[in-house]
């Protein structure tokens, strides 16, 4: 009996161990963003909250393995290595943009410097939000339709 229950309780702790390194893979795994597409449609900081007027320009592209992303920010393209160092967390490498100049008001360059300034990603109701440093803000994305 007694080698019976520390064999049940070795396999449930097998099976608790297995179970939170698959969380802890899912959460760090780029295939969660992998060729998934994403319009900017709000900005949130402690001193300002903005509401992107056009979305459709301000969009946020992974490549299909998830170790890119491409920007279309306003009139300008960009794109940057990306990878996800420990769960939750987004490392965006230098942006290469262009540097089309849009009359103002434009967001554009605003959008890339947020997108470059990311630390923290996550995923909630639907929409995908891009942390900066502790209370520099939140760009908040919804998907893009096809």
């Amino acid at each position: 009996m007694h080698r019976a229950l520390l064999a049940l309780a070795f396999a449930l702790g097998l099976v608790v161990a297995t179970t939170a390194a698959a969380q802890t893979d899912a959460a760090r795994d780029p295939a969660r963003l992998a060729g998934t597409a994403w319009r900017w449609t709000a900005f949130s900081s402690p001193v300002e909250t903005i509401t992107v007027p056009d979305p459709e320009h301000h969009t946020l592209a992974f490549t299909p393995d998830g170790s890119c992303v491409a920007l279309c920010a306003d009139c300008n393209r960009g794109a940057a290595a990306v990878a996800f160092p420990e769960p939750h967390r987004i490392a965006v490498a230098t942006l290469a943009l262009t540097r089309a100049i849009r009359p103002a008001p434009s967001l554009g360059a605003r959008f890339a410097r947020e997108v470059s300034r990311a630390t923290v990603r996550f995923e909630r109701g639907g929409e995908l939000l891009l942390e900066l440093r502790p209370d520099s803000g939140t760009p908040r994305f919804r998907p893009a339709m096809p």
